[in-house]
């Protein structure tokens, strides 16, 4: 059972409804952002959701 299995309740990778976890991105955004460690390409992907967001 992965993790997310375990925090919610019926999770369905498959089905997942971003509605759910909109309120959460921008707190994820500043955690992602104060352990960026520029050495690992995957770890901008904070960058990335903002740009989509247009929040840069």
């Amino acid at each position: 059972m992965s993790h997310l299995s375990k925090c919610l309740t019926g999770y369905d990778k498959t089905k997942l409804d971003f509605a759910c976890f909109a309120d959460r991105v921008p707190a994820a955004i500043e955690r992602a952002r104060k352990i960026d460690l520029a050495v690992n390409p995957s770890t901008d992907v904070w960058r990335l959701v903002q740009r989509v967001l247009g929040e840069c």
